[in-house]
């Protein structure tokens, strides 16, 4: 190797070497220098492949369903003939609402609802209040109603016709 070959061979090193310590995108800030390390705080966490609680939470609540005035099935049978037909429906996991046992669906409009049955008025006003408290702000489309031991919500699509479907729908409780 000649001594041009050999200086040649230098620069281009050097030159690889500078370009593997050098970026164009500026350090983040937990990354720049004098700046302390940040953690992480996502977790990944593999789905679980028990769901056996859950299906046993489900089948422990329809097995022991409150003897309500209202129960859900009235309500969706109520709505649908006020035009908000519901045309499959599933039921979800009362626990959550402090309820012995919800169900709901989504018409074909796009309107959710659920009906969440109790043993009491008072724990029906309690599931209510739990409800606007927990889920207020998450869902602030939704409208609820407590009639007898049941708490019906209707969460229309954000619109001109929101008011109106609510309107519709509670109505269609009330008369029950």
């Amino acid at each position: 190797m000649n001594k041009r070959s050999s200086i040649l061979l230098v620069l281009v090193v050097l030159v690889g070497a500078a370009a593997c310590g050098t970026s164009d995108v500026p350090a983040s800030p937990a990354t720049a220098p004098g700046a302390a390390p940040v953690a992480s705080t996502t977790k990944t966490v593999p789905p679980s492949q028990n769901v056996q609680l859950l299906v046993g939470r489900l089948q422990q609540e329809a097995a022991n369903r409150p003897a309500v005035a209202l129960p859900a099935e009235r309500v969706f049978e109520a709505l649908g003939r006020a035009g908000l037909a519901l045309p499959q429906t599933r039921q979800y996991v009362g626990l959550t609402m402090q309820a012995s046992y919800c169900a709901g669906g989504t018409t074909a409009d796009h309107v959710v609802v659920a009906a969440c049955e109790y043993p009491t008025q008072a724990a029906a006003q309690a599931g209510l209040d739990h409800m606007n408290h927990v889920f207020g702000t998450a869902a602030p489309h939704a409208q609820r109603v407590v009639h007898a031991t049941t708490v019906v919500t209707i969460t229309p699509p954000p619109g001109p016709d929101h008011d109106r479907i609510v309107e519709r729908a509670f109505t269609a409780v009330r008369a029950l």
